[in-house]
């Protein structure tokens, strides 16, 4: 169950990583235009 626990916790994280990083390319873009 705890392993079950800290995938889903390192899942997370990752989305959050990589929504981060779609978040700062799209600022990136509107300084740019």
């Amino acid at each position: 169950m705890k392993v079950l626990y800290h995938l889903l916790l390192t899942n997370q994280l990752e989305i959050q990583k990589e929504q981060n990083g779609i978040q700062i390319l799209l600022y990136l873009k509107k300084i740019h235009k």
